[in-house]
């Protein structure tokens, strides 16, 4: 109540016109907002739709009503997830310790969303919650893409770490960019490398690994197979060398 009092004193606005322009601002967040009153079964919509209001008619009971709309708002793999987490006669008890709670669930017009009950005021029991619906379809859309993305790296690891198990060292390199990306070293490769300070070329790696990894009868036959020229040269794509 202070903080109101202040922001009224700091703002010297018309208070009611202020606050329904905030009101209807955070709207624009959500696909619906009601207020419930568990007590008078009732629902006062603060924004709404055409399917919403279609289904909110053919309940007798405020619990009726809000199961019938989510019911036919919801995908079948959502539906038994959304009823649960709408059963009003389990709200108090749910918001017991909490101000606000949620859940997500597939919608079939906005797809991804989140349902939320947030508490109004402190009576005892609970009578009074906002119900809101946000539609998170990009967000949830984004990290199911990720998710997939980190399954498809999980994989291609799994499929990498199968093919190296035959090696001491394996090494990535891009001759277009010069990156070299150490897959697999061995103890011996990571102390030579620990010499080198900044990030080696292929060919300083390569040279660096000669001096200290080969035998110096054998060094000018491996600077011949490891030059970029010759790898070009005599490994097609998709073979080995």
């Amino acid at each position: 109540m202070d903080n109101y009092k202040k922001f009224i004193a700091d703002y010297p606005v018309d208070s009611a016109e202020f606050f329904t322009a905030i009101t209807y601002a955070a709207t624009e967040l959500y696909i619906s907002m009601h207020v419930l009153d568990l007590e008078n079964q009732t629902a006062f919509p603060i924004k709404t739709n055409q399917f919403i209001d279609k289904f909110m008619k053919c309940g007798t009971t405020l619990q009726e009503s809000l199961t019938n709309i989510m019911v036919n708002l919801a995908c079948p793999e959502s539906v038994e997830t959304i009823k649960n987490f709408t059963t009003l006669s389990t709200l108090s008890e749910r918001l017991k310790n909490t101000n606000v709670i949620s859940e997500i669930f597939h919608g079939k017009i906005h797809g991804w969303s989140k349902a939320i009950f947030v508490r109004i005021g402190n009576e005892k029991p609970l009578r009074r919650v906002l119900y809101l619906v946000e539609n998170v379809n990009e967000q949830m859309t984004k990290l199911e893409q990720e998710k997939e993305l980190l399954e498809q790296n999980r994989k291609q690891q799994n499929m990498i770490n199968a093919l190296m198990n035959g090696f001491s060292s394996v090494i990535g390199v891009d001759f277009v960019t010069e990156k070299v990306e150490y897959l697999r070293t061995s103890s011996r490769i990571k102390s030579a490398l620990s010499l080198i300070k900044e990030q080696p070329t292929f060919k300083t790696l390569v040279e660096q690994l000669i001096n200290t990894s080969v035998l110096e009868e054998d060094q000018d036959s491996i600077r011949e197979v490891t030059d970029e020229s010759y790898i070009k040269e005599y490994l097609p794509v998709g073979n080995s060398l």
